[in-house]
């Protein structure tokens, strides 16, 4: 007697096969940031420390890419047999749009000028006159 699963095999494949695109666009980057800075460089760039190591501006993946790279490659693999493929997929993406999130703001927000919602804050208004404190004066 087999456990049941929630979701579908359409959607565990889909699941999958978006899993495995994740992990090969991070896998990427990671592989750019390689070539670019060493092994080495790139490791005290995940560390937070790539002063020293000539790495400093050139590497787009952090220490949370490979956490993300490790989590689709696991989640791609184990989402076909597993009975709780829904709930992997969605913790997956959660922690995808949580880690991902304040960056993409970041961009909008360097894209944009300013603010994300309508440019730079114009700063504090002055009061303005009131039309009866005029009268009094």
């Amino acid at each position: 007697m087999g456990e049941t699963q929630i979701l579908g095999r359409g959607g565990r494949v889909a699941g999958s096969v978006v899993s495995s695109l994740l992990a090969a666009v991070v896998l990427g980057w990671v592989i750019r940031d390689l070539t670019v800075g060493g092994p080495e460089g790139l490791w005290w760039h995940w560390a937070g420390q790539a002063a020293g190591y000539g790495l400093r501006r050139s590497a787009y993946t952090t220490g949370e890419d490979v956490l993300l790279l490790v989590l689709y490659a696991v989640v791609a693999v184990k989402v076909m047999r597993s009975a709780s493929a829904a709930v992997l997929l969605a913790a997956t993406g959660a922690l995808t749009v949580a880690l991902r999130l304040p960056a993409t703001v970041g961009l909008v927000q360097a894209a944009d000028g300013g603010d994300m919602f309508g440019g730079p804050h114009p700063g504090p208004s002055r009061p303005r006159p009131v039309p009866s404190s005029a009268a009094w004066s």
